[in-house]
């Protein structure tokens, strides 16, 4: 079972609840620009971004077989 949550979607929720990407955007202090490119995947939200969505980061360790070094 994933316990992954999906940033686009609260992004999307978010533009729901405010009527728009623009003003979603306007309340959580980025441009509509930036909010569109989260949105497109064109962008990583930030950590700010993912606080402000009740989100954070976490990386898991693969511990598959290891690769060879590069030479």
């Amino acid at each position: 079972m994933s316990n992954e949550v999906d940033p686009k979607a609260r992004l999307r929720d978010l533009a729901i609840r405010h009527g728009s990407q623009v003003a979603a955007a306007t309340a959580i202090g980025v441009s509509p620009a930036y909010f569109s490119d989260l949105l497109a995947g064109k962008r990583n939200a930030s950590a700010r971004i993912l606080r402000l969505l009740g989100l954070r980061r976490s990386v898991v360790a693969d511990e598959g077989k290891p690769r060879k070094a590069r030479t």
